[in-house]
């Protein structure tokens, strides 16, 4: 009886034909690994290269030789704690250069934020400042740390940045990896509640550079959401995450985040401009 009503329901719907035509056009060849194309408020976009570039394309087919920023040129970046460090760089599989945002004042700040995968396979959210006198060059030295967080495996990262119109940086963050979130990072916002048992422990190597938080592993599965133009360093300010207090850059603050199902991975996010939603 159930199959008879289902498919008189089926033959009630209406059949829709749309015939469309696409045409692919090539504009850029020799830029591999194309993870983000985002734009600056002028005529170039910037290509976000996986393998740790971001280079510009002016008018198809027309790519800018040099760089606009270049992981390996990264030499040290100052962390929340006032120390600074080498982090490094992983690139393959889900690492890797995943996220580039500019900041809605760029034209007047020069500000913009990446999201790449450390020589620890963790997550860094850095802030830098394109090059004086020169707009098509990031300024490497200037590298600050606004966000680590430590990654249980090398799949689910995540990576996508991007400004809302609230003025705030939404980063999404995938579960920590693994199949069906096996730390079970994405079920928690209590740092109390963390899984530490096998292959889910506290990373040293994490919590041994820059004053790491070993709590951060709790932003795993969640959308975070950072005040990147706020005077305090105070993650806990929404009173979201128990006691965590994470490491952020003095000029930022993760003042929200938000649970993901299970085995997750947002790697791209956007805002519908006229409901304003996510």
């Amino acid at each position: 009886m159930f199959r008879r009503l289902l498919c008189s329901a089926l033959a009630m719907v209406p059949t829709l034909t749309v015939a469309q035509t696409f045409t692919l056009t090539t504009v850029a060849t020799g830029v591999p690994d194309i993870v983000q194309i985002r734009h600056a408020g002028d005529a170039r976009k910037f290509l976000v290269l996986q393998g740790g570039s971001i280079r510009i394309l002016r008018a198809p087919n027309s790519v800018d030789v040099t760089p606009f920023l270049e992981t390996a040129s990264i030499t040290t970046c100052a962390f929340p704690d006032g120390s600074n460090g080498t982090l490094g760089f992983t690139t393959g599989g889900e690492r890797g250069l995943l996220g580039l945002a500019f900041h809605p004042q760029y034209a007047s700040n020069g500000t913009l934020f990446i999201n790449f995968t450390d020589g620890r396979g963790d997550t860094v959210v850095a802030r830098f400042q394109r090059e004086a006198g020169n707009p098509d060059r990031v300024n490497h030295a200037s590298c600050a740390v606004v966000l680590r967080i430590d990654q249980d495996s090398a799949n689910h990262n995540a990576g996508d940045l991007a400004f809302g119109p609230d003025g705030l940086l939404y980063v999404p963050m995938g579960d920590g990896g693994g199949s069906f979130d096996p730390c079970n990072r994405a079920q928690t916002l209590n740092p109390a509640s963390l899984n530490n048992g096998t292959n889910c422990g506290v990373d040293t190597n994490f919590t041994g550079l820059g004053a790491g938080d070993a709590d951060s592993r709790a932003l795993l599965g969640k959308l975070v959401r950072i005040d990147v133009d706020g005077t305090t360093t105070k993650l806990n300010a929404a009173g979201l995450c128990g006691a965590m207090d994470l490491p952020a850059a003095a000029d930022s603050t993760v003042v929200a985040n938000y649970r993901v199902p299970a085995g997750a991975r947002p790697a791209e996010s956007g805002f519908d401009r006229w409901r304003r939603s996510v």
